[in-house]
């Protein structure tokens, strides 16, 4: 996918926002992540969406500080 979009166009969005950034089949996965994080924390900012070999990684922060994923 567009890897410069993936960290100026769309910087601090949410990530709806981001959908572009990573293939169809990745969305039905973020639009469950995006619900969870609105009840979550609602003010949450995507910083950076990678795709990369069948992965995703997704840095997200409260504007406050960065939130550590959960493994």
């Amino acid at each position: 996918m567009n890897n410069e979009g993936n960290r100026s166009a769309a910087a601090g969005a949410q990530i709806p926002a981001r959908l572009r950034a990573v293939g169809p089949g990745w969305h039905p996965l973020l639009e469950r992540l995006h619900a969870q994080l609105t009840v979550d924390v609602p003010g949450y900012r995507v910083t950076e969406v990678t795709e990369k070999l069948g992965g995703l990684r997704i840095h997200v922060t409260t504007g406050e500080q960065a939130l550590c994923p959960r493994r």
